[in-house]
């Protein structure tokens, strides 16, 4: 027999945790208003982001969500997004040295798409990839990719037709200025991570792609990255909740292959995205893995080794980048400039200079 010593106890743990999960909610607010204090307290926890001074420069247009950008190494800037009539339309900006960003208006490039994500070279040749779905009595989930090439003005991207190349979810590509393209993917019908390398044709609008080739078994929400010397680095969230994995690879041009090494566990999280510098350094966002919270964090690494024998050692401990935030998407340039995105009710990209401390 429960004594009333036990029940008021019990009762009372009932309270303390009901209150502590909405603390946790207030703590952990999904979406904030989009004020110049908050702007300014974004800015502060950029700059206070470990290893690294920032100079950020704001854009949010409310008309755009879910946005992915991409900076080469002369500073200029493409940047896609899901537009208000569930669209996908581009930005393109020039990154002074200081980090802040001057946007050019944005122009509509495809009447339906999600999850977009885009890289741009310095021979200004861009890639985008996203997924359009099949539809009630269409196929699953159509990766669809985009070739281009930024105008002389840097305005403006003539974008080839889009291209249906595969199925899967969560498609991320990245190019080098080898005009080298990696896509990764998760199969939409199990957790398999599938990856494609090729050869991108700004004239033609087209990709040459290998043979695709399942390099992870099980596996969410993967990133991939590549620098000039065509090393590459995957980064993805295990199948059950929050962890973050991790894998070294070299692509092999003429077979349009990847050696990979070995899959190491780094951190807890969601959602990575990472990008790789010509020195073996990088870059790594991602949010937490905390339930009902969107903060976001980085941290910073160097790839160690040559070859399958290749690994990442991180170079700093996981700092808070942000308090609210989902798809954080990140990349840099040679020149110690980079751009970071994610979504937080509305599309907002920030830029920065990278000044190792």
């Amino acid at each position: 027999m429960k004594t009333r010593g036990f029940l008021k106890a019990r009762r009372l743990a009932y309270v303390i945790f009901i209150l502590s999960f909405f603390m946790l909610l207030a703590g952990c607010q999904k979406n904030f208003d989009i004020t110049p204090e908050y702007i300014a307290q974004e800015k502060a926890a950029m700059t206070a982001w470990i290893g690294y001074d920032l100079n950020p420069s704001y854009l949010a247009t409310k008309e755009m969500g879910m946005p992915a950008v991409s900076v080469n190494d002369n500073g200029q800037v493409a940047q896609v997004a899901v537009n208000s009539e569930g669209g996908l339309s581009y930005q393109t900006g020039v990154e002074a040295a200081d980090g802040n960003i001057s946007w050019n208006n944005a122009v509509k490039y495809s009447s339906e798409g999600h999850d977009p994500y885009v890289g741009i070279n310095s021979k200004k040749t861009v890639v985008e990839i996203s997924g359009v779905d099949g539809g009630v009595f269409g196929s699953g989930n159509h990766l669809i990719y985009h070739v281009g090439k930024l105008s002389d003005d840097n305005k403006t991207i003539s974008f080839g037709n889009g291209q249906n190349f595969d199925n899967g979810e969560s498609p991320k590509i990245v190019i080098n200025n080898n005009n080298v393209v990696v896509e990764v993917h998760k199969s939409q019908s199990n957790f398999g991570l599938w990856c494609h390398v090729g050869i991108a044709d700004p004239n033609t609008g087209t990709i040459a792609w290998g043979q695709g080739s399942r390099y992870e078994a099980t596996g969410q929400f993967p990133s991939i990255t590549i620098n000039n010397n065509n090393m590459v680095i995957e980064s993805h969230q295990s199948q059950t909740y929050g962890t973050l994995f991790f894998r070294v690879g070299t692509v092999n041009v003429d077979t349009k292959t990847i050696s990979w090494g070995a899959c190491h566990k780094y951190q807890t999280g969601m959602e990575p995205d990472i990008a790789l510098l010509d020195n073996n350094k990088f870059l790594e966002v991602h949010k937490t893995q905390k339930p009902f919270c969107n903060e976001l964090y980085s941290l910073s690494g160097v790839i160690t080794g040559t070859g399958t024998n290749a690994y990442v050692s991180l170079l700093s401990k996981s700092s808070k980048l942000s308090k609210s935030g989902i798809a954080p998407v990140i990349s840099a340039n040679n020149n110690k400039q980079m751009v970071l995105s994610f979504d937080n009710g509305q599309g907002m990209v920030f830029g920065g200079d990278i000044v190792p401390r």
